[in-house]
């Protein structure tokens, strides 16, 4: 019994560490280096992430910088890095090359609107798990 309820944890540990984040599909339309590490990403988003219906495919843009939120962005408590943010730029460039389709993660709110935009967003890190990259806006 007590090893059957130990394997039961060790199985939901890695899905509990990861909680909090989904993706959703993509045709992306362009991706841009912006300069200073900040890319532009143009999508056409296909589908929907965390289970919402998709009411119809729509037109992205979302800005990536790595900006720390918070005084100390070391990994800690699992936090996106510049490192991290670095490692997702270069698996979005990989995947992009290889095809325009791609999973596009995001973890919590994963990124914010901007202002006075429609359909602009702003993500503040990357992180990667499963080969998808996920964007970050607050931790």
């Amino acid at each position: 019994m007590k090893k059957l309820a130990l394997s039961t944890i060790l199985a939901i540990l890695p899905l509990t560490t990861f909680a909090g984040g989904d993706y959703f599909k993509a045709q992306v339309i362009e991706f841009s280096d912006k300069g200073k590490n900040q890319f532009k990403l143009k999508l056409n988003q296909l589908s929907q992430p965390f289970g919402k219906k998709h009411k119809g495919n729509r037109e992205i843009i979302i800005h990536l910088q790595y900006m720390c939120p918070l005084k100390k962005c070391d990994g800690e408590y699992n936090k996106p890095t510049l490192q991290t943010y670095n490692s997702g730029i270069k698996l979005l460039r990989n995947q992009i090359e290889a095809s325009k389709y791609i999973k596009f993660g995001v973890m919590g709110r994963g990124y914010k609107l901007i202002d006075g935009t429609k359909n602009q967003y702003e993500s503040r890190g990357l992180k990667i798990h499963n080969d998808v990259v996920y964007s970050y806006y607050d931790y």
